[in-house]
């Protein structure tokens, strides 16, 4: 509240000891509005009137109590009226003794104060944002998106399709929602690892906030490392993958973190029996800036030992992940959003059973930070750049003279430019580019104590850089037929230094053909390789409740896991396109009839057949040594690969009863 009224400030000339410059009085904020309106102000000093005469001016800015500069206010009194301009600036005559000054804008609260005007002064104002409640509405534009666009292969999660799953040891998981869907299945309980039509586990790619995560699991693949608290929504591409994403085979998972609230302060947290979590949203400045901090830990230890002839009983096995978000809105055509997370495992098993292990640890770090810019209504634009971090760590330490640590990591950095320009309801262009730096460590090994014999060693770092300019187009040729079509263009350049072994031209690639080997300076191009990537997808309506799709997509992979097992394990060591592994390229065709029963909606149902074929599809010989193998090229294979197959869906979205059913061959 105000609790006394300062007198405006004044300076007198000694020649005519009237009142020739003034200062601001004050600014009045919106929990005191109904108060303000009722007071009288006094701008200047009955002692030092101005006694010149004639009228007196009174200037300020006018914001709203967001903070927004507000245009086009009428400022008006009985005498006289002016708008407000576009810095929210406005400046008004009044007559000297008592006025009413009032405030009109659309969008905003009226509002008035009462002024005892001496001398010429300046006065700010602050309005209240006019909200005008409504009865409650459904919007149900969305209802007929399956029909109505042209995506085919692509599966979109949010929080309510979340909630209606049975929890899985106390958590409902969006990416194990999406093992439920047609065509994605998960390797098993206990083992992490997806299999997406037909593709390897490594041919997913999965983005937070436009940024790579390498390892989604937690505690043996029974948890994946995303808050279900803390996700807003995913979109799953398992073709009809559109220009703007690529870098994997089968499937992109891109996943949104939740806007934190800017309104008030939530808590939401739960207890279950492995897991606890905790999520705190925080409002800075109302309605524009907001921090959510979401935390989850375990106590599986606690469980595992009450395991009854359990093989993980008497083990420590632990984790927990942090995810921080911030969005920031500057006005109407520029906001920022920043995302940090951080996650680890740690686990200890009794014996040495896996793979000579006996200790292990894995972390994931990422940072994530987005500007968008509204140009005008017809274009917007988008900067995002990111950095993710892969590390993990493994130990044997039971035998004194053999313990070692083992260490390994991958790190992608990123930065990419988008726009969305809409020319018309029937035209909309994207276009923009993505540029990534790789590095990867496939290998440290050093020796733990001073009884050790193990040597130090370390396979050669990688490290490589891409580009990915592309182009797409969303046009309505007719009312029945939409065609979305793109393209990508994939320019990858591996870098040294490194050393490259050299074998003999026209044999097989072995030890016994090896013949040398050549170094490479700093940033000297090792590999280069390069190639377009097209998108094609299109609807045709068949009615207002029938459709049918068809699309081709051309991707490329240049990471590649060297796992030689069906599921991810914490051993498994990634590498890079090089000399030796060249990229993955991915060519599918997809066909679909999508249909909704029982009036708008009611019912989804939807059939697609799929046909995808692999180039240097990544193999190994039997018997491969992939870790610490400074000629590992020697034990993979790359060759061609298909898979094909069939789904089918029905799905209930919406109604006290609701679910889905899918089938898949393939």
């Amino acid at each position: 509240m105000i609790t006394d009224l300062p007198l405006l400030r004044s300076q007198v000339t000694p020649e005519s000891n009237n009142l020739v410059e003034t200062e601001p009085v004050f600014s009045v904020g919106p929990t005191e509005e109904n108060d303000v309106e009722e007071r009288m102000i006094r701008i200047g000093n009955f002692k030092t009137i101005d006694r010149s005469g004639g009228k007196k001016v009174i200037s300020g800015t006018i914001r709203s109590s967001e903070g927004e500069l507000l245009s086009s206010v009428l400022v008006y009194s009985t005498n006289s009226n002016t708008l407000s301009d576009g810095s929210g600036y406005y400046e008004i005559e009044l007559e000297s003794g008592k006025n009413e000054l009032r405030f009109q804008t659309v969008g905003m609260h009226d509002t008035k104060r009462n002024l005892m005007v001496y001398a010429s002064g300046t006065l700010d104002i602050e309005m209240k944002p006019d909200i005008v409640e409504l009865e409650t509405i459904e919007v149900l534009a969305s209802r007929e998106k399956n029909i109505q666009s042209a995506a085919i292969g692509t599966i979109e999660l949010n929080a309510r399709d979340v909630k209606v799953l049975p929890a899985l040891l106390g958590e409902k998981d969006v990416v194990r929602v999406a093992t439920l869907s047609a065509g994605v299945q998960n390797v098993g309980e206990g083992a992490a690892g997806i299999n997406v039509r037909g593709g390897k586990a490594d041919q997913n790619l999965f983005l937070l906030d436009n940024t790579t995560i390498f390892n989604i699991n937690h505690f043996f693949g029974f948890f994946t490392i995303l808050n279900p608290d803390g996700v807003s929504d995913m979109q799953l591409y398992k073709s009809g993958i559109p220009a703007r994403l690529g870098g994997r085979l089968s499937s992109i998972f891109d996943i949104e973190s939740r806007e934190p609230n800017t309104d008030k302060i939530h808590v939401n947290g739960g207890v279950g029996p492995v897991t606890s979590t905790l999520m705190v949203e925080v409002p800075i400045a109302k309605d524009k800036l907001g921090v959510m901090i979401g935390g989850r830990t375990t106590y599986s230890d606690f469980i595992l030992d009450r395991i009854d002839n359990s093989p993980l009983a008497n083990n420590d096995v632990s984790f927990s992940d942090l995810l921080v978000k911030s969005n920031y809105i500057l006005d109407k055509n520029n906001e920022f959003s920043g995302t940090f997370y951080y996650s680890q495992d740690r686990f200890q098993l009794s014996s040495d059973t896996l793979l000579s292990f006996s200790n292990f640890n894995y972390t994931n770090r990422l940072l994530s930070a987005r500007w968008k810019h509204t140009f005008n209504e017809n274009l917007i634009g988008e900067v995002h750049v990111g950095n993710s971090l892969y590390e993990y760590g493994n130990q044997y330490d039971l035998i004194p003279s053999q313990a070692f640590q083992v260490d390994f990591s991958v790190m992608e950095s990123n930065l990419s430019i988008n726009f969305d320009y809409y020319k018309s309801e029937r035209l909309n262009y994207y276009f923009g580019v993505d540029s990534k730096f790789h590095q990867v460590n496939p290998g440290t090994r050093r020796p733990i104590g001073a009884e050790s014999l193990i040597l130090d060693e370390q396979v050669g770092r990688e490290r490589a850089i891409e580009f990915n300019p592309y182009f797409s187009a969303k046009y309505q040729l007719s009312d029945r037929l939409l065609l979305d079509f793109g393209a990508r263009y994939n320019v990858y350049n591996a870098l040294g230094p490194g050393k490259i072994n050299l074998y003999q031209d026209g044999a097989p690639i072995s030890e016994a053909s090896r013949i040398g080997e050549v170094s490479f300076g700093d940033n000297e191009v090792i590999a280069a390789y390069h190639g377009p990537e097209l998108r094609v997808s299109s609807r045709y309506l068949l009615g207002e409740s029938s459709s049918i799709k068809a699309g081709y997509n051309r991707t490329r992979q240049n990471h590649h896991l060297l796992l030689n097992a069906a599921s991810i394990s914490p051993t498994d060591i990634w590498r890079i396109s090089g000399r030796f592994i060249k990229p993955q390229i991915g060519d599918q065709i997809s066909v679909g009839y999508f249909k909704n029963l029982f009036g708008k909606n009611f019912i989804e149902i939807s059939g697609e057949l799929y046909y995808k074929r692999i180039r240097n599809l990544l193999d190994f010989r039997t018997g491969a040594e992939l870790q610490f193998n400074n000629a590992v090229e020697t034990d993979l294979l790359q060759g061609d690969g298909q898979s094909y197959g069939f789904e089918l869906s029905l799905k209930k979205p919406d109604g006290w009863l609701n679910g889905w059913l899918n089938y898949t061959y393939s």
